[in-house]
């Protein structure tokens, strides 16, 4: 049996609390939705050109339990990550190894009121619906 992970397309928009700038993607990035995963995630080469929009963020260091074992990684404090009109406020972890350009956690999914839609292929959320697809 296979396994299909669903993948939205979405522009993201991150702010710094610490300086109140905002920054949004350029262009859709791919979005791993992950309700295993309680965090949202980012890869490492990510962190300079957010910092460099937003300014610099209270770190903290972590180590973090995946599939593949315990990684180390860095969380960015006091964060809003925004999917279309979908927000959450909370900390943000980066570290490599996600399938996407960003991995999606039932942090995210909890606060901004999502609900997967398998059937119609849709995250639904308080700030609206994200389509997503489904690949193995």
């Amino acid at each position: 049996m296979s396994k299909f992970k669903p993948f939205a397309s979405s522009r993201v928009t991150i702010k710094n609390h610490r300086t109140g700038k905002s920054w949004q993607s350029p262009k859709p990035m791919k979005v791993f939705v992950d309700s295993g995963s309680t965090i949202t995630i980012l890869p490492p080469a990510a962190l300079p050109l957010i910092q460099q929009k937003t300014g610099q963020y209270d770190i903290i260091h972590a180590r973090i339990n995946t599939a593949n074992g315990v990684k180390d990684a860095v969380a960015l404090e006091d964060v809003s990550f925004c999917l279309k009109d979908s927000c959450f406020r909370g900390n943000v972890l980066i570290t490599d190894g996600i399938a996407g350009d960003v991995l999606l956690g039932t942090d995210f999914l909890a606060k901004a009121g999502c609900s997967m839609d398998f059937k119609r292929k849709k995250m639904k959320c308080k700030g609206g619906n994200i389509p997503f697809k489904l690949e193995s």
